[in-house]
């Protein structure tokens, strides 16, 4: 099964959340990066089906937004940014509720679901702690076991990593990118290390547009020549970052480490230097074309 997603707007009043956009979503882990308030989450509620676009078509294989909408919820699993858990129940308690929730009703089916999604989100062994005891890594993978229940072949998941831990971080990524083996796992966030080391194609987007979609390395090849390095004092650094091509700062012993994009050698002293993810995401929200 994809995704196919043809000329999509959404629309608040005078306010456009979403702006004619086209993807095409394939199997395996989909990064969706953008700034917040750039339309993510509201392309997440369309997709599952808990809001209606303004215009436009979306597909999941041959099913039809609002017309299919029930036979699509039986494929989709979908964890919010933010999602509500019961603390005083157990994990295997809460997913038991959901599974109810979700039509599952015989108690023999159902045990076997909650039973093999505890083991895919690696929870089995807390199974019968209650839920006020987890860490914030666990709570998000509850959240990612009530979304497999019923075994649906695409997993949406907005901003999941936003709180957690940089351990907890990756051991999520991780996780979702096993999942993404034998379906759609689309991973909405505005954190570029979450994209970097787990996507196998991203779509940028701002201001409710897609700005580039298609594999990381393909970016990184556009940018290749283009990013610059040079080493600055405080006044330096000031003026260059009042510049539209700045990318980035970091403070380093002797001063401050600025990136920059530019075709050319920038200032005296800058080198270039191998382009990066955060580089690319930089530039083309601050309107630059790298064809």
């Amino acid at each position: 099964m994809n995704i196919q997603i043809k000329n999509l707007s959404k629309k608040y009043g005078n306010h456009h959340a979403l702006s004619q956009l086209n993807l095409s979503i394939g199997s395996g882990m989909f990064g969706l990066l953008g700034p917040n308030g750039t339309g993510k989450t509201t392309l997440m509620k369309i997709l599952a089906t808990l809001q209606a676009p303004s215009s436009g078509e979306v597909r999941f294989g041959e099913l039809l937004l609002g017309k299919d909408d029930h036979e699509i919820r039986k494929v989709v699993g979908y964890l919010p940014q933010h999602f509500g858990l019961y603390e005083r129940l157990t994990g295997e308690e809460f997913l038991d509720y959901i599974a109810i929730l979700k039509g599952i009703r015989h108690p023999v089916h159902r045990k076997k679901q909650i039973d093999a999604v505890l083991e895919e989100v690696n929870l089995a062994d807390k199974r019968k702690f209650k839920i006020r005891t987890y860490s914030g890594g666990m709570r998000q993978r509850v959240g990612i076991a009530q979304a497999l229940l019923g075994n649906p072949q695409i997993i949406i998941t907005d901003e999941p990593t936003v709180g957690l831990d940089p351990e907890e971080r990756i051991r999520f990524r991780n996780m979702l990118g096993e999942l993404s083996v034998d379906r759609i796992v689309l991973l909405s966030t505005h954190i570029v290390g979450d994209i970097e080391t787990s996507c196998t194609e991203l779509a940028i987007m701002h201001a409710g547009n897609v700005l580039f979609q298609g594999q990381p390395e393909t970016l990184l090849d556009r940018m290749e020549g283009k990013v610059w390095t040079t080493i600055v004092n405080k006044q330096e650094s000031a003026e260059i970052r009042s510049k539209k091509n700045f990318l980035s700062q970091r403070t380093v012993q002797n001063g401050y480490e600025l990136r920059v994009l530019s075709d050319e050698t920038p200032i005296g002293q800058a080198v270039l230097a191998s382009p990066n993810l955060e580089d690319a995401y930089m530039a083309l929200i601050g309107g630059h074309s790298i064809e």
